[in-house]
């Protein structure tokens, strides 16, 4: 671990103090790379997940009269995000099985879905908001773009430093 450190230390003083990464070089990389600034659309969502049918057709049907979502959640769903009242958090496209992701980017913000079957049971989706598809502008993504040119800058540094010092090393047998 020791030597893990110095060796650390040294390839930052020796190879890595030295690179910088110039705004106009940032500038090409977002130009000539349109996608690495787009964030695709998702959903923040909850669900309540149970495996028996008639169970989730009784739950939906107290959701339509009115009770909380995160409450029934609470009570009634076996998913791990139970205890969060059902909460699965920001979700994008193709993370979910395919009839739940189907139907979560066709609901709109605050409303609750059908009770939707899969391969592991029932459930009854709840979308709280959404985001579209967006691209940042040079300036939002600026900070990211300087961090992945720095580290191609550091890796093919490394390289060239490593195999100078192969170059340089001599090796006597014995």
């Amino acid at each position: 671990m020791k030597q893990e450190m110095l060796l650390g230390k040294l390839v930052a003083a020796d190879v890595n103090a030295r690179i910088s990464v110039s705004d106009e070089e940032a500038q090409d990389y977002y130009d000539e790379n349109p996608d690495f600034c787009k964030s695709e659309a998702r959903v923040r969502a909850s669900q309540i997940f149970v495996r028996d049918e008639q169970k989730a057709k009784d739950l939906k049907e107290r959701l339509d009269q009115g009770e909380d979502f995160a409450k029934l959640a609470r009570e009634a769903s076996i998913g791990p995000e139970k205890a969060r009242g059902g909460d699965l958090g920001w979700v994008s496209r193709q993370t979910m099985p395919e009839p739940l992701d189907q139907t979560l980017f066709r609901l709109a913000a605050g409303n609750t879905s059908p009770v939707i079957k899969s391969a592991y049971g029932f459930h009854i989706l709840k979308v709280t908001e959404t985001q579209r598809a967006r691209a940042r502008n040079f300036d939002a993504c600026k900070g990211d773009i300087a961090a992945t040119l720095r580290a191609e800058k550091e890796n093919e540094a490394f390289t060239a430093w490593l195999s100078a010092l192969k170059a340089k090393a001599v090796i006597k047998k014995e």
